[in-house]
């Protein structure tokens, strides 16, 4: 363990938007790529996500996959192998109809002290109802 800090080398800000329908929680089905952990790993501090529309009540998940990458000791690739996602966090949606005097649902997923990836590792999002979401990750890059 090291007695120095680690600091964001490099700022991480990614998003994407998703509405296909997956009412898995296993890490099979439909799986939005939100980002990627860079080496040495990166650090996730909040997802924002926040419905294009109308919401029906339902649960937004989260998804880690491992790389799938063993290293030789020099740091070169010894073998890859396909990982699957696994079950993060899960999200509760409510039932909101917008207007002029309601906004569309929002939420965001805050890790009290971060979430760090492993280099390659990534993180993935996924609605259970077929409505369109626009997720925002941000973090850095250790």
């Amino acid at each position: 363990m090291s007695t120095q800090p680690s600091f964001a080398a490099t700022p991480l800000s990614a998003s994407v938007a998703f509405n296909t329908a997956n009412t898995n929680r296993d890490g099979s089905g439909t799986i939005a790529f939100l980002c990627a952990a860079r080496m040495p790993g990166s650090r996730i501090q909040r997802v924002q996500i926040r419905a294009t529309g109308a919401t029906s009540a339902g649960v937004i998940r989260l998804f880690k996959r491992d790389s799938g990458i063993t290293l030789n000791g020099d740091g070169t690739i010894a073998s890859w192998s396909a990982s699957s996602w696994r079950l993060l966090e899960e999200i509760l949606v409510q039932a909101i109809t917008p207007g002029v005097a309601q906004r569309v649902w929002a939420a965001e997923w805050a890790p009290l002290d971060g979430f760090d990836l492993a280099p390659f590792e990534s993180l993935g999002i996924a609605t259970q109802l077929g409505e369109g979401f626009a997720a925002q990750v941000f973090g850095g890059h250790l």
